[in-house]
């Protein structure tokens, strides 16, 4: 049952009734990709090697904010052994000098018909959006994924604002971030978009940094790729659907206060002295139980309206 998959998700442990973990070979003229997976709220037992690192590490996103265990080995066609893994700066970099264009474009095709299989779960006829803004920095990226009604429909990269990478060099960004080309991401989200059968939006609302640009890319993707897959209506936080999945009587929500949670941070200088202490609660001692005192009546405000909308302690 599909509603309850959803409500039996928890934030310590997660078992999905959809999975896709399915091992492919794609080859071309020059590199094979091989243990190609996205598994739901899993991890997969293979790693995220492109041979470009950094695209490795935005790759890697997927698995902390979409909760999709991804995996996918790029090895050339030329006998070497893709087993022989190595954790050196070379070895992660290894096509670094390659064609990064077809890498990153095999690699989103790869990635996005796996995906495509998450996305629909055998649904034809449900239309779905889902977008999400993601700060990293000073930088911010929305992101818009748009689900058609048939699976068979090919998806298209709809917006894509991100260039410049940055603002220096001026006038140019960055055209490489580590050993990764920047001018490739929209090659892999234009590859993602066909394959997954999903429309992919991607604006850059501010950023100075070409690092952080790309990164909060990466994770306003994969968040509102989880959303999409669970059904969260993100245009609506008090919809029926939203209150059993989030709201103060789903599985989710009880078992976050089950688990007890705080955290409490003490920090001393000559001039100041700081204590900070959360108890996610939901605030079961009501209001009273928000103490706040910055010496900054606004900042003293702002956090007491965080917390009690929060519910924490």
């Amino acid at each position: 049952n599909k509603q309850e998959a959803r409500a039996g998700r928890k934030a310590s442990a997660v078992a999905r009734t959809t999975t896709s973990s399915i091992t492919i070979t794609t080859m071309t003229d020059q590199f094979t990709l091989s243990n190609v997976a996205c598994i739901d709220t899993a991890k997969s037992p293979h790693p995220i090697s492109t041979g470009i690192g950094f695209f490795d590490h935005m790759i890697d996103q997927l698995n902390s904010h979409a909760q999709i265990g991804v995996a996918v080995t790029v090895t050339k066609n030329n006998g070497e052994s893709s087993s022989a893994m190595s954790p050196s700066f070379e070895f992660v970099n290894r096509y670094a000098d390659e064609d990064q264009a077809l890498i990153m474009g095999q690699v989103g095709a790869a990635l996005g018909s796996q995906l495509k299989e998450l996305v629909y779960k055998g649904e034809e006829s449900n239309s779905r959006t889902s977008r999400f803004c993601c700060p990293l920095d000073e930088a911010l990226v929305e992101c818009v994924l748009t689900k058609s009604s048939s699976s068979n429909n090919e998806g298209k990269l709809t917006t894509f604002t991100l260039p410049p990478y940055g603002r220096y060099p001026a006038n140019k960004g960055r055209s490489k971030i580590g050993t990764m080309k920047t001018q490739f991401v929209e090659t892999f989200f234009t590859n993602v978009a066909q394959s997954s059968g999903m429309d992919i939006s991607l604006v850059k609302v501010r950023g100075d940094n070409g690092h952080h640009v790309v990164e909060s890319a990466f994770k306003a993707f994969s968040r509102a790729l989880r959303n999409l897959i669970d059904g969260t209506d993100t245009n609506n936080n008090t919809s029926d659907e939203f209150e059993k999945m989030w709201g103060e009587k789903s599985v989710s929500y009880t078992a976050g206060l089950e688990l007890c949670r705080e955290g409490k941070l003490e920090r001393s200088t000559k001039e100041t002295s700081i204590l900070v202490h959360v108890l996610m609660n939901g605030l079961l001692k009501g209001s009273d139980s928000v103490q706040v005192d910055t010496g900054i009546k606004t900042m003293d405000e702002f956090v007491a309206i965080l917390a009690k909308e929060a519910k924490m302690s």
